[in-house]
């Protein structure tokens, strides 16, 4: 009898632990244009957002292209998954802090606040950092513009 237990025991814990999936609290559908040194592209997606995770998906004629993972600790592209830290230097800038991808896709303050002006539908900064970048950052209603001149870096979303 205890042999028929564990094997239903195991049975279960493996089809239900595969089914367990991130909720998603919001799943918008976006034009992005993301520049970097690295890649570029100008897009349609989704920007799903969860409790513990963003989601950037990128299509190009009905396929993925890019699908950024963001969690508590990484940054995954498929199979690839990298530190934010190590995303962060490899993709836009060793001069970046860690979560600044995140924080832009959420419409978040970058950089503590540095330069921060507050308008009625959103914010702006504009934070210098010397020769290492030079950031216009805005949000507004519906829209989302990150542009780092020193480093040649664009990242614009417009929701639809």
């Amino acid at each position: 009898m205890h042999r028929k237990s564990y094997l239903l025991l195991i049975f279960l814990l493996f089809f239900t632990a595969c089914s367990i999936k991130k909720q998603t609290l919001t799943s918008d559908s976006c034009l992005i244009v993301f520049k970097t040194k690295k890649f570029a592209f100008a897009n349609s997606g989704f920007l799903k957002k969860g409790k513990d995770f963003t989601n950037l998906q990128v299509f190009s004629a009905g396929n993925v292209i890019l699908n950024l993972k963001i969690t508590k600790n990484s940054i995954c592209d498929g199979n690839l998954c990298l530190s934010k830290e190590e995303f962060t230097k490899r993709y836009l800038s060793k001069n970046y802090p860690e979560n600044i991808l995140e924080d832009i896709l959420n419409a978040r303050v970058i950089f503590e606040g540095k330069g921060l002006k507050k308008r009625d539908t959103g914010f702006e900064q504009m934070v210098d950092g010397g020769s290492k970048f030079a950031i216009i950052y805005r949000t507004d209603f519906g829209k989302i513009y990150f542009k780092d001149i020193l480093n040649k870096i664009l990242i614009k979303i417009s929701y639809f």
